[in-house]
């Protein structure tokens, strides 16, 4: 007998109650700022900042095995030490995106001359007028006008 067939055996005769809750139902509750496209648009320039820093971070890794320098690859590390990698995916992603607000960070070629390197092969890829992401720093530059912080 599956586990779910099971399930349905124990539950029998028992009264459950099932609540099904959209996104549009939370983020849109009445009389509240609607946050549903401050939403939208956080999962949207997150996920352009993510593909587009691993598409750097796997031609950056081809790059260096192509001119031998595969020495020169961040080390995966073992167990939870996985700081060297981490760097380089950090600055990969801080590479294809712009940062705003207060205290940014953005990628600096002088400290990182080889993935400066690529990402110049990166950009050379990119199609004609492709504009950076901006990244902001805090949820107050992302958050719709007229919200209300505690």
């Amino acid at each position: 007998m599956s586990a779910r067939t099971q399930r349905r055996q124990a539950n029998k005769g028992k009264s459950i109650t099932c609540v099904q809750v959209g996104a549009n139902r939370i983020f849109k509750a009445p009389g509240k700022v609607n946050l549903l496209p401050a939403v939208r648009d956080a999962v949207h320039l997150n996920q352009t900042i993510i593909i587009e820093g691993q598409m750097l971070a796997t031609l950056h890794v081809l790059r260096l095995i192509r001119d031998n320098n595969a020495d020169r690859l961040p080390s995966l590390g073992t167990g939870t030490n996985h700081s060297q990698w981490q760097t380089m995916m950090h600055n990969c992603y801080a590479a294809v995106s712009h940062a705003t607000g207060d205290g940014h960070q953005d990628f600096s070629a002088a400290k990182y001359p080889e993935l400066a390197q690529t990402y110049q092969l990166y950009k050379q890829s990119l199609p004609a007028g492709h504009v950076k992401p901006t990244r902001p720093t805090w949820l107050k530059h992302l958050a719709p006008k007229g919200m209300q912080y505690a």
